[in-house]
């Protein structure tokens, strides 16, 4: 029984130890594996700073690539631009070409069509001789048919002159600008004037004496001469205290109306 026992402890003590022996070599293994591990997170480590490194870099260098590429793309579609302007151009000025090359065909064709030079120098010269004589013949046209118009001008005016003083004389009514009390006649109520026939002192028309620029007195023509008239005195048109007196001023009475009128309507 005792041997058993010892037996089985020197079993369990032989397991104990092989137990022991088999750990501490797991043991080993794991410290190795981890030292392994350490060195290859080192190494990684490394790797992934260096890899940051890189991609910093690689950002930076992205980030100029995309500069230049924008000043790229800007200065290309600058030259477009400009390509698209010098093709505007060319094409105006093959334009204006054609338009030059179709005048001069034009003018070939018409010197053609005119002959030599030589010849047409004759008939230029006395084509210019014609126009000079033609340029005199309208000259002097153009001064006769001046001195028409001048005249016709005059005779129109004066018909519408004569027309109007037909037209007053018709009417009773004088067309002078203004004359003067010449005499006067007081105990038969009648003056004389210092124009008549020869100024457009009418017959029957009514006159208005001046004095300081208002109205006087009034008078009716009973008579014309060629160079002198006779009027009445209207005595109702007499201011008070007034008196028609010689150099009194004398002016048809519808221009005095026609100012009063212009002077009320202002």
């Amino acid at each position: 029984m005792a041997n058993t026992f010892g037996i089985l402890a020197a079993v369990a003590l032989l397991f104990g130890a092989f137990v022991s022996f088999k750990n501490k070599s797991y043991l080993g293994e794991v410290n190795s594996s981890i030292d392994t591990e350490n060195a290859n997170k080192t190494q990684n480590t490394a790797t992934f700073d260096s890899l940051v490194e890189d991609i910093a870099e690689i950002e930076e260098e992205k980030s100029g690539y995309d500069t230049t590429k924008d000043e790229t793309q800007a200065k290309l579609e600058a030259q477009d631009a400009a390509n698209a302007e010098a093709e505007s151009k060319i094409a105006s000025m093959k334009s204006e070409a054609d338009a030059a090359k179709a005048k001069a065909d034009d003018a070939a064709k018409k010197l053609e069509d005119l002959g030599s030079l030589e010849d047409l120098i004759p008939e230029m010269k006395a084509l210019d001789s014609d126009i000079a004589q033609l340029e005199d013949d309208i000259s002097s046209n153009s001064a006769v048919v001046d001195r028409l118009e001048g005249s016709n001008n005059a005779s129109t005016a004066q018909a519408k002159a004569l027309a109007k003083q037909y037209s007053q004389r018709t009417s009773g009514t004088s067309y002078f600008e203004s004359t003067s009390v010449r005499s006067v006649f007081r105990q038969w109520g009648f003056v004389t004037l210092a124009g008549g026939d020869n100024i457009g002192v009418v017959k029957k028309s009514k006159l208005s004496v001046l004095r300081g620029g208002e109205e006087i007195a009034q008078l009716i023509v009973t008579g014309v001469e060629p160079n002198s008239a006779a009027a009445n005195i209207i005595p109702s048109s007499v201011k008070v205290d007034q008196t028609v007196s010689p150099g009194d001023k004398v002016v048809p009475l519808q221009a005095e109306e026609k100012k009063a009128t212009v002077a009320a309507s202002n």
